[in-house]
């Protein structure tokens, strides 16, 4: 690890790229003092490449949970969740692109 690492990072910290990366992670800054603190919100990394619309759902879930009342945490974690198993039950549309099943938290809730 520490020779990825060592290979794989910038002035900011570590590059983690699919192969290396121990878990899918998004990582938010949340409002502090300090302006350092971070609070990292992380699943089991999925296997799959069925990942098309993922940022523009994780970003639109966010905003609509924060138009809804909710704070930046409750948001980022609601997304986080409503994505993970959006890409979870994700499929194959052809043999080039596969993507998320924006459906799915519906179907796990019984």
């Amino acid at each position: 690890m520490a020779a990825i690492l060592e290979e794989s990072a910038d002035d900011k910290g570590p590059i983690w790229n699919m192969e290396t990366a121990p878990f899918a992670v998004h990582v938010i800054g949340l409002s502090s003092e300090d302006g350092k603190s971070f609070e990292i919100f992380e699943q089991d990394k999925i296997n799959t490449t069925n990942t098309h619309g993922a940022g523009c759902t994780f970003s639109a879930a966010i905003a609509a949970q924060l138009a809804k009342g909710a704070d930046v945490r409750e948001a980022v974690f609601s997304a986080k969740t409503f994505v993970t198993e959006a890409i979870r039950r994700s499929f194959t549309l052809n043999r080039f692109v596969g993507t998320l099943d924006h459906g799915a938290h519906k179907r796990s809730e019984g």
